[in-house]
This record gives C-alpha cells, structure tokens and sequence, in this order.
C-alpha cells in the first residue's frame, strides 16, 4: 500500500499483513527522517567474480557464478532499532535481501547461488553457544536465515521458501534504487523503488527477528548479449547515508 491515513494525529499501520504476522503494530509504521537511522555499508565478502570496490560490486559477466552473493559490512543485530539504507542495481535480473554471518562461507558457497545456495544445516553454522554467550556477556546468535527477493518476479523467500508476492512492482531491464527500511526489534523490512513505497517485503512471519543479518545481493551476471551495457558491468552500489527520504 502507497499511502497511509492519519487517525488522531498518528499515521496509521501499512496495510501488507492482515494477519498480524506476530510483529507489533509498530513495525508497520511509517517512518520519518528522525525516527529510523540512515547508514551506509561496503561490500567486503565474495567470490572471485566480483570485483569489490569498497561501496561497489560489480559482476564480472560471461553468464559464471549467476547470482553469486556479494555480502555489505553491515551488521544488523537484533534489538538495535530501525535502519535505513540504499543501493542502486543497474540490471533487473538480480536478487536483493539478507543472510546471516555463517551461512555463506568461502570458497565454493560463494559461488553458488544467493537464496538457493546455502545450506542451513551445515557444520559451519555454529550450534553450540561460546563460552562469552552462555554467561551473556556476547548475544546468542539467533536463527541462521538467508531472505531474498527476486526482482524480475516480485516474489521474497526466505530459506527458499515462497514468502510473499508484491504483485504491483516493475522494476525496468536497467535496474533501479532500492531503499530498505529494516526494523531489528521485530524483523520486518520495508521495501521502496526509486524512493516510492512498495510494501513489507519480509513481514513478521519470515521469522527474521532475534537473527544478525546482513545485506546480501546477488546479481546474475548473464550479460553475453547485452548491447546497451556491456559484458562486466552489471555492478550494485550503495549509495552514503542521508536522511530518509522515501515517499509511502
């Protein structure tokens, strides 16, 4: 839903989960400016067919590694308020969302597929909780998630199962700017496209909440017969932190 109605002064909840979806109420809120905290990241983790340039990552192309995960620097942990942040994606053929810290890892994993790739049960996502996290002096890690969103279909996963489908979204052939308002307390993302409202991509029942994550994108570098931008330079980058600036 675009556009949300003022009762008694307050700006009502976004309609994009009649059922609740075991969020509070608040999470569906409208943010402004002074309530959601604007942030930028760089991309620090991947597989040899991205080049990393501090904010950007580029796809080196020729049709290898489709929709490789590129994982930001930005660590989303639980109970720490709302984020806002944004990137631009200069193709549609993409997946755009979130996986936790352990579940790509090297080598082979970061090359396989961003939302298709990861193995939740994997000796490397770790169990057994620390020392420093039994006695409370770290967090405990919550649940390992990968959450993404398949932009040329509109549809989110989460762990590869179907989550939601925003039927209303067209994103062009030459991509566009996504902006993320991410709640910590409740794990609820909103979604906009160049700076418009497109609804909660991942509502309370993703079960995202009590789990660190981090920005993940996966760009799938089929770009053989791409005249208009070339081979190598299907590329994503995050824009600096500015105050929010979206329209609902």
């Amino acid at each position: 839903m675009i556009m949300s109605v003022q009762r008694n002064g307050k700006p009502a909840a976004l309609k994009d989960d009649p059922a609740g979806a075991n969020a509070s109420p608040r999470a569906y809120l409208p943010v402004t400016a002074s309530t959601v905290r604007s942030v930028t990241f760089k991309w620090t983790r991947a597989s040899p067919i991205y080049k990393l340039d501090g904010a950007k990552a580029t796809h080196r192309g020729g049709s290898v590694h489709p929709y490789a995960p590129v994982i930001g620097n930005l660590e989303l942990r639980p109970n720490t308020g709302k984020y806002y942040f944004e990137y631009r994606v200069n193709t549609d053929n993409c997946r755009i969302g979130f996986c936790s810290d352990t579940v790509y890892g090297a080598g082979e994993v970061l090359g396989g597929e961003f939302g298709a790739a990861a193995d939740l049960t994997s000796p490397s996502v770790a169990s057994v909780p620390s020392y420093l996290q039994q006695i409370g002096a770290v967090p405990r890690p919550g649940r390992e998630r990968v959450a993404h969103f398949e932009v040329q279909t509109s549809k989110s996963y989460v762990s590869q199962n179907f989550h939601k489908h925003l039927w209303r979204l067209f994103v062009a052939g030459s991509g566009a700017l996504f902006s993320f308002v991410v709640d910590t307390d409740e794990g609820v993302v909103q979604l906009f496209v160049d700076k418009v409202y497109q609804g909660v991509v991942f509502d309370g029942s993703a079960g995202l909440k009590g789990s660190t994550l981090y920005p993940c994108v996966g760009i799938s570098g089929c770009d053989i017969h791409n005249r208009s931008i070339g081979e190598g330079f299907q590329s994503v980058v995050v824009s600096p932190a500015h105050p929010f600036d979206c329209i609902y």
